[in-house]
């Protein structure tokens, strides 16, 4: 069985924590394993941040979650016309938004070219 791991912020200090998200009638949890105190720990967090972790990283080794923003290589760009983008999840796959064709700009596809995450992006109303 896959494990699905998911970021959001707290309500309390706008701090993100991962983990599993548990939906209640009108609000959301995060628990997570808590290994130094051997718990588990929840937190109330913005439902609007919630964000699904991708499966893959960046060059950097940064993991990428929906509603990041990706800056592509300008090589990548021109060689495949794509744009930077926001992640999020489409027809069954991660893709950055606003590219025409969605095979193209799957982040699988790119997963071995040379793609930066740029920035964290959680709940961005300006887009």
């Amino acid at each position: 069985m896959q494990r699905r791991l998911y970021r959001a912020r707290r309500t309390d200090n706008n701090e993100l924590v991962y983990g599993s998200p548990i939906f209640q009638d009108d609000y959301v949890l995060i628990r997570f394993w808590n290994g130094e105190e051997s718990i588990f720990e929840e937190h109330l967090v913005d439902p609007d941040s919630l964000s699904e972790h991708t499966g893959i990283k960046d060059k950097n080794g940064v993991p990428v979650f929906e509603n990041d923003f990706i800056k592509l290589n300008d090589d990548v760009k021109e060689l495949f016309n794509l744009r930077d983008g926001f992640v999020t999840y489409l027809g069954g796959c991660f893709i950055i938004a606003g590219n025409k064709d969605n095979f193209l700009c799957s982040l699988h596809a790119l997963s071995d070219m040379n793609w930066v995450l740029r920035g964290e992006v959680i709940n961005n109303k300006e887009r």
